[in-house]
């Protein structure tokens, strides 16, 4: 399928979440119309005010419930373009269900709503994550665009409501994604559009989006206040905590780009892309801030000490680096910006934290 040059119409659901937010950003700075689906007028003026600057180039519209049929018929009406990113991200439902309808409802009823209605529509884009690859392996082993998480589907379906709410979130992408892919497969004679989907790691970096306070932080940037910033809690962060490999990162402004350099580039088409930008620990981003201005902010931890666990390669993301062109930014960017947006926005007593080396019995 051809790609889709600015000034073209992009529709993005989900607008008002932490990446899309930035989706929404790089897409209007490439000069694209955007127009972003939203719950309510409150989070489409946020957004209205965000990016006053582009002028008219944004719009929003409500859509209330995702999961609703027909929720996107009007929506992708008159756009070339959608990028769906709408789906819930957490890891505190009792249920499956609580993440399998509006993920999996959410994404099928965009691919049907353009189907049946998006007439101009060249190319759908699918957020999903790299919770969609990651299964049990050797150690070692890096994860590819090849791979699919059927452990955690199987989990769910053996445990139900009884499963871990990880599990529960993990098979939640894995089936989203797969039935869009079916879908595609199964309506390829009868659609005039294609599909990418991107699949981030831990995704960090600045936040734009709509939070009202620290505990309404979406929970990637929860988990980074809470290991990095000083008094975030009542104790430092554990040296288990700090010195392990919890996986792989990737900087939400890399996520947007591969959004938007998939909508510009022919052969991005029927593609699916990890966007990673390697692992980490999270004593690397304390490492970056410690002897800088904005230390007084952060926990020490153990800065001399090595990791607990050697970083794994987890997941590769290169073939976003060699189709896309995804330079991803670094730890010491990530680190700094980061926190500089966490304590611009959510400032926090800025001394320095009771030495961690007394406390490591403590949890994180």
């Amino acid at each position: 399928m051809p790609a889709v040059q600015p000034p073209a119409v992009v529709l993005v659901t989900g607008a008002s979440g932490f990446i899309a937010a930035w989706i929404i950003q790089r897409l209007l700075e490439a000069r694209f119309n955007v127009v972003g689906t939203v719950r309510s007028h409150d989070k489409g003026k946020f957004l209205q005010e965000l990016y006053k600057g582009f002028g008219d180039k944004f719009t929003y519209a409500i859509i209330e419930d995702i999961a609703k049929n027909g929720a996107f018929d009007e929506a992708v009406k008159n756009v070339d373009v959608v990028v769906h990113t709408a789906s819930p991200i957490h890891f505190s439902a009792k249920s499956p269900d609580e993440y399998n309808v509006p993920a999996i409802r959410g994404t099928v009823g965009v691919l049907e709503s353009v189907a049946n209605n998006g007439a101009k529509v060249k190319r759908v884009i699918i957020t999903s994550s790299v919770s969609s690859v990651l299964h049990p392996a050797p150690d070692g082993y890096a994860y590819t665009e090849d791979d699919w998480n059927d452990h955690d589907v199987k989990q769910v379906e053996e445990k139900g409501d009884k499963a871990s709410p990880v599990s529960m979130y993990n098979a939640s992408k894995v089936l989203a994604e797969r039935a869009a892919w079916k879908f595609i497969e199964g309506n390829k004679d009868k659609i005039a559009f294609d599909l990418v989907t991107i699949m981030p790691s831990f995704v960090l970096g600045p936040t734009i989006h709509q939070v009202k306070d620290a505990s309404s932080l979406n929970t990637s940037i929860s988990l980074f206040r809470k290991y990095i910033i000083a008094n975030a809690l009542p104790a430092p962060p554990s040296k288990e905590s700090l010195l392990t490999s919890p996986g792989g990162y990737v900087d939400v402004r890399d996520v947007a780009e591969a959004h938007v350099q998939s909508i510009l580039r022919d052969q991005a088409g029927d593609q699916r892309f990890i966007t990673s930008a390697g692992s980490f620990h999270w004593q690397e981003f304390l490492n970056h801030l410690i002897g800088t201005p904005l230390e007084d902010a952060v926990n020490k931890g153990y800065p001399s000490e090595p990791s607990l666990t050697p970083n794994p390669p987890y997941s590769n993301g290169e073939k976003a680096t060699k189709i896309l062109g995804i330079q991803y930014i670094d730890k010491k960017q990530v680190a700094h910006d980061t926190t500089s947006s966490l304590i611009q926005r959510f400032p926090v007593q800025a001394t320095k934290p009771a030495e961690s080396s007394t406390r490591t019995g403590e949890s994180s």
